[in-house]
């Protein structure tokens, strides 16, 4: 059959002799394979497997038009960002409030904030005027007034000692030194001192 096959391939013309010549080589060819058919059928296994490899190195320089892309959950997968969303932001130094404010000036000692307690009784204007005397905390006295008396106590309270005597109350005079055991007059002794009458009857009285 092979050899048929090759005759009429080359285009042969079929006489009396030759297909005379051609019947004999295809009974040889037939004898030659029922004598030896294993070598035929091996030819024939080798060239599918050529074939076969040069299929499979071809395929393997050739790329794939349909590459694995492995399975992706898109409900799970994370957001794309535009490269500055949830972006890591930069550490900042924080600072503590404590180095912000400004050191506070010292207090005065008593005798500074008594002297700066005088100095504003002698140059108010209350006082020229026999004007009712403010008290400590009110605005315009100073600060330190509080260092001397309790806010809401006259001004003048600022000038007093409170001491015991004998196990009793009593009020001294910053200045003189003058005890009196009422605070109320240890009061008027200080507006004495200065002249200050804020609670004398009018004229004519």
């Amino acid at each position: 059959m092979l050899y048929v096959r090759s005759i009429v391939s080359d285009g042969l013309q079929l006489t009396p002799d030759s297909l005379q010549a051609a019947l004999a080589r295809i009974v040889g060819s037939v004898a030659a394979l029922a004598t030896n058919p294993y070598d035929e059928w091996l030819q024939d296994v080798q060239g599918v497997q050529d074939a076969a490899r040069g299929h499979v190195m071809a395929k393997s320089l050739t790329p794939d038009p349909f590459p694995f892309v492995p399975e992706v959950d898109y409900l799970d997968a994370p957001a794309p960002t535009n490269g500055h969303e949830h972006s890591p932001s930069p550490p900042t130094q924080t600072i503590d409030p404590k180095l912000l404010r400004l050191p506070s000036p010292p207090a005065p000692s008593k005798p500074e904030a008594r002297s700066i307690v005088r100095e504003y009784i002698a140059s108010a204007d209350w006082l020229s005027a026999d004007a009712e005397e403010p008290n400590v905390g009110d605005p315009g006295v100073p600060p330190c007034a509080s260092l001397l008396a309790d806010d809401g106590s006259p001004i003048f309270r600022c000038l007093i000692d409170q001491i015991k005597q004998q196990g009793v109350t009593k009020y001294k005079c910053a200045d003189c030194k003058h005890i009196i055991d009422r605070i109320d007059r240890a009061l008027e002794h200080q507006r004495s001192k200065l002249h200050y009458k804020p609670f004398s009857c009018p004229a004519g009285w």
